[in-house]
């Protein structure tokens, strides 16, 4: 397990410096093409005045400075989390993610746990009862369902749910009630519906892999000599089966890492929420880039972080796994 570990932390190095050159050259390029009045658009300065501003911004940015110098200036303040100041709101960029930080767990994590914890025993479902009218009936739905976009389903949601068009059932928009006191509840209920549009797609997905994993262990050699030794096919699937489908259900955790991302920048959109999500839409309409860079970097060591837990929970649910 040590050199597991060994071999994957060491495949961590050169993924993430490739990383960041990308996003510093993507971003760097969109720096050198700002102005002042970028940065504050709607007023009238005198070309002296822009020539100052573009000189004193070039220079804070290290613009002036060659690429190398720049990218090694740039590397040394984000290891120590200094990304520089918003140039939308000028307060520290750490401070402006970190303000997004907490409304974007409060419905990531639990839309992570609902997609496992509902689509694992409706996989279990869907592969006994594999064949059956209702079953594929079931299984044509998932499918549409999965197939419709986020954003789709989120504005369905706010239109039936939480208007007057349809049954005004829970909140439009925000993490609470407006004038209450914070509360638990209230807050739980205002995250009804942006962790359902958010966990949807992934419900789907988790349910559909489940499904796949266990139908090849029903057919499998082993299965069949279960079977015919006795054994019932819900003591197959439910005690055997998901044994052997635990490494492919954790191992999706890294992939589903970015998807959780992408929905959230959509969900916190449509509902409001002070998340990331809310925070990246306003940094790039801002072209606020120093925003930007913190953003898809921390999105970046997540996903590799994502992959590596994935990775070491998929070799602990079987060790016999080969290490490719």
């Amino acid at each position: 397990m040590a050199r597991f570990l060994t071999r994957r932390l060491l495949q961590i190095p050169p993924v993430l410096l490739g990383i960041l050159l990308l996003v510093f050259f993507l971003i760097d390029a969109g720096l050198h093409d700002l102005s002042p009045k970028d940065l504050q658009p709607g007023t009238s300065l005198s070309r002296e005045e822009i020539a100052r501003r573009l000189d004193a911004f070039r220079t804070a940015h290290r613009l002036n400075d060659p690429f190398p110098v720049r990218f090694g200036a740039w590397v040394s303040d984000a290891v120590r989390l200094d990304f520089g100041a918003s140039l939308r709101e000028g307060r520290p960029v750490t401070e402006v993610i970190g303000g997004g930080l907490g409304p974007t767990l409060l419905v990531q994590i639990p839309a992570l746990l609902l997609a496992y914890l509902m689509g694992v025993p409706l996989g279990v479902f869907l592969a006994l009862r594999a064949g059956r009218p209702l079953v594929r009936a079931l299984n044509g739905f998932l499918f549409f369902l999965f197939a419709v976009p986020t954003f789709w389903v989120a504005t369905l949601m706010v239109i039936y749910l939480a208007t007057d068009a349809g049954w005004p059932l829970f909140p439009l928009e925000g993490l609470a009630s407006r004038g209450a006191p914070p509360d638990l509840l209230d807050r739980a209920w205002h995250l009804v519906l942006p962790v359902t549009a958010l966990s949807l797609p992934l419900l789907v997905w988790i349910s559909r892999l489940t499904r796949d994993l266990l139908l090849d262990v029903r057919a499998s050699a082993w299965a069949r000599t279960l079977r015919a030794a006795g054994f019932s096919e819900a003591r197959i699937v439910g005690r055997y089966g998901l044994r052997e489908a635990l490494g492919p259900l954790a191992i999706q955790l890294g992939v589903l890492i970015p998807g959780l991302v992408g929905g959230s920048i959509i969900v916190e959109r449509i509902f409001n929420l002070p998340g990331l999500g809310q925070v990246l839409w306003n940094a790039t309409f801002a072209r606020d880039f120093p925003v930007l860079q913190a953003l898809v970097l921390a999105t970046a060591v997540a996903t590799l972080g994502g992959f590596l837990l994935a990775d070491t929970l998929g070799r602990l649910s079987n060790p016999r796994r080969a290490d490719s």
